[in-house]
């Protein structure tokens, strides 16, 4: 029941709420792979598309104002699709992860709690778009 400060003092308490604050951090993968501030919006394709590591997805890497869970499915559909070489990944990632970066749909606050924060209908269009576009591709051999 009892709080130990810094400074030495106590106090006797019933509840405890840890409001430590919002923090994206990825202590299991090497520094070079998660090479961008962590308080800031990731460099991810519809935040989940690793600029460099095609095999690297982040899903759920998002905050919508709203439930997560269809447009995480959505992430997922795209993934699975670009694993099973069925979904081409976009020629120009490195132009549209600027693009996204740079022109987020609302203007959210400029913290970390708020670096992936989506608003969910402009998100689901995105998703759903990209699934439309790629499908339309032609495939390459592997």
């Amino acid at each position: 029941n009892r709080v130990w400060f810094r400074d030495g003092t106590s106090e006797v308490f019933d509840t405890i709420i840890w409001a430590t604050g919002f923090r994206i951090v990825f202590p299991f993968l090497d520094g070079e792979i998660v090479d961008w501030d962590t308080a800031r919006t990731p460099p991810l394709y519809l935040k989940m598309m690793h600029r460099r590591l095609a095999n690297l997805f982040f899903i759920g890497l998002f905050q919508p104002l709203g439930c997560i869970w269809r447009l995480a499915d959505y992430q997922a559909r795209i993934a699975a699709l670009q694993i099973a070489g069925r979904l081409a990944r976009p020629a120009d990632l490195e132009r549209r992860i600027e693009r996204e970066t740079n022109n987020p749909h609302w203007a959210f606050d400029a913290s970390p709690r708020h670096s992936i924060e989506v608003d969910p209908h402009d998100f689901r269009r995105d998703l759903l778009d990209h699934l439309r576009e790629q499908r339309r591709q032609p495939r390459t051999a592997a």
